[in-house]
């Protein structure tokens, strides 16, 4: 599920960020494995000063903040009991022995600290250099994050409502807020005849006027799926690119929209779920979110529990309920 990204906005700009970079790599030449490995800018690993220096200097630091500070009170402490203010400076010698053998001790733990972290990250960034088993390729596989997902696949109710699609599989799930997201109207049930629809006396579907989706019904869905409450996210669909506009240099060159072929024309998850999702005469439930899927003719493997429903094969055709087992 991809419940487990944070909904944030600067959450967002960094999957966003990780985005265009996978995008990027994606489009970058690829090689055989007869072609060197390209080391970015850099040829080898950076000299282990740049880290070893800076480690004595955290320490030095640490002992010249603590003088300078324990001279400060030493002035003081001496201005008050003396009532000398302002006849003493703060270079006058003071009997601090005890700060100094603390200093002494202190300042070598000190510079292992330091040394200890900014060794690990001299490690992390020249990783490529220091290891003969690290080979990094532009084209590089990766996790897909909410941003990859929206891009890549459509959108389809996780119950009640209605879409017009053809599913082949089911990618990955998410919870959605209602904020700009279109309020429905919803058929309601009749109280006098359990699990139909209410009708007035025209036989017209009675409706009431609810926000789209239910988060009283995604609650229990995640208390139902064992979900801890810091875990529960429900995305805003409106900070979501779907299929945006390309630049107006593209635009001149005849390739208006950034999503494949055949993918509708929407800016943001928000305006597909707007204008494509409406409500089913003969169903009262509200979603709670929205399943992802792959619409290609593609081979599907379902993993489920014995009697989790894997032999239940709904039709495709017309409005069709999205089906998820064990998800």
């Amino acid at each position: 599920m991809l419940n487990r990204f944070s909904k944030s906005g600067s959450s967002v700009r960094k999957e966003r960020d990780f985005y265009e970079r996978t995008q990027r790599n994606a489009r970058a030449n690829r090689r055989d494995l007869e072609q060197p490995i390209k080391k970015r800018t850099k040829t080898k690993a950076s000299p282990e000063w740049t880290y070893k220096v800076p480690a004595i200097l955290v320490a030095v630091a640490v002992v010249l903040i603590t003088l300078i500070l324990g001279q400060y009170i030493g002035k003081t402490l001496h201005e008050i009991t003396t009532g000398t203010k302002g006849e003493v400076g703060m270079f006058t010698i003071y009997d601090f022995s005890p700060l100094y053998l603390i200093l002494l001790i202190v300042a070598p733990g000190v510079w292992w600290y330091a040394n200890h972290q900014f060794r690990a990250i001299w490690m992390n960034n020249n990783a490529m250099f220091l290891s003969e088993d690290i080979e990094e390729y532009a084209n590089d596989a990766y996790i897909q994050t909410p941003v990859h997902i929206i891009r890549n696949f459509d959108p389809a109710p996780d119950a009640g409502l209605g879409f017009d699609g053809h599913v082949s599989s089911i990618v990955g799930h998410m919870m959605i807020d209602n904020k700009g997201i279109k309020k429905i109207d919803m058929p309601q049930l009749d109280p006098d005849v359990p699990g139909q629809v209410k009708r007035d006396e025209n036989g017209n579907v009675v409706t009431k006027k609810m926000d789209m989706f239910d988060k009283k019904f995604g609650i229990e869905l995640f208390a139902f799926s064992n979900v801890p409450a810091e875990h529960q996210k429900w995305y805003n669909a409106t900070e979501y690119d779907f299929n945006p506009k390309t630049s107006k240099k593209d635009q001149r060159a005849g390739i208006k929209r950034q999503g494949s072929f055949g993918q509708k024309e929407y800016d943001t998850l928000a305006d597909y779920i707007n204008n494509e999702f409406y409500p089913i005469d003969t169903d009262t439930q509200r979603p709670a979110g929205v399943y992802f899927y792959d619409s290609r003719p593609v081979n599907t493997i379902l993993i489920a529990i014995t009697r989790g429903g894997k032999g239940i094969s709904p039709s495709l055709s017309g409005d069709w309920q999205v089906l998820c087992v064990n998800c």
